[in-house]
């Protein structure tokens, strides 16, 4: 009973903290949630496909894979990278939501916009990690490509 209530309470709840608030192995919890009918649900952000996007993904696929095969060394020319966004506030990236329910919740996530907070940039190669890289305003275009000549293409340059 004290589970299911801590997850009605809060559907939100990481499984260690509730194992931790009552008292109990994560184990044994994640029997009784099992028991109760408890399933995770993940949130998902839907993003809009054009027309041309899978003839682009096919097109990089074949690209990468005929220079593959012809031994270029393609693969390890790539360098592939991401961002985050860290907000003062504690808001949270979205990726890592869950909800403990016996349905699904179909959560739609609301946020605040403009929010302070920094931007974290990263990449990764053959050669290895370059970054972090901080950006503590809005990334605009003049500030990326910025960032690109000035810090990662030097970097790239000096690891060819």
């Amino acid at each position: 009973m004290l589970v299911s209530q801590a997850f009605t309470k809060n559907p939100q709840k990481s499984k260690q903290r509730a194992s931790i608030e009552l008292g109990i192995s994560r184990t044994s919890l994640s029997h009784l949630m099992q028991c109760l009918g408890l399933k995770i649900y993940r949130t998902r952000l839907l993003h809009w496909l054009l027309e041309d996007d899978l003839d682009h993904r096919l097109q990089f696929c074949e690209v990468v894979l005929n220079d593959e095969r012809q031994g270029s060394g393609i693969t390890d020319k790539i360098t592939w990278s991401d961002k985050a966004h860290l907000k003062i506030s504690g808001a949270i990236n979205w990726h890592t939501c869950v909800y403990y329910s016996t349905k699904n919740p179909h959560v739609t996530i609301e946020g605040q916009l403009n929010q302070l907070g920094i931007t974290v940039w990263a990449s990764l190669s053959c050669e290895g990690v370059l970054g972090p890289i901080f950006f503590h305003t809005s990334v605009t275009h003049i500030l990326y490509l910025n960032m690109l000549r000035d810090t990662v293409l030097p970097t790239i340059t000096e690891t060819a």
